[in-house]
């Protein structure tokens, strides 16, 4: 939300341990690494931590809900959809070049590679 002081800090809470949940089940299912054995009170938080991104997806809904009657009063789905693009616009933007740098280095780098000597074909 935007001010500071409207803030519903039991929000941030529930958030940070819906992304706790899901790292833990992520680092679970990782093959290479070495993992302890789990207590058995602590192996369902584990083994279903993907509803850790469900609860995540509502509490982005319920807050996204209750800055509403901002939008409203300042030009109702307009305003909502301007302060949407604006706040996730940069960030995207960002993204992908960061990925159209990578991915034209690499590509580069696949043309200054040698080239294997193929066999020709005489028809």
């Amino acid at each position: 939300m935007g001010d500071a002081g409207k803030r519903l800090v039991f929000l941030d809470s529930l958030r940070g341990f819906a992304a706790l949940f899901v790292v833990a089940f992520h680092s679970y299912l990782v093959p290479a690494i070495q993992k302890p054995a789990l207590p058995t009170w602590l192996s369902p938080a584990v083994f279903y931590g993907s509803s850790g991104v469900i609860l995540f997806f509502v509490i982005s809904a319920f807050s996204l809900s209750l800055t509403m009657p901002r939008h409203e009063a300042n030009g109702g789905l307009t305003s909502y959809y301007l302060s949407r693009l604006f706040r996730i616009a940069p960030l995207s933007q960002l993204i992908v070049n960061r990925c159209r740098g990578c991915s034209s280095t690499f590509r580069v780098g696949i043309l200054l590679a040698p080239r294997r000597s193929r066999p020709r074909i005489n028809s």
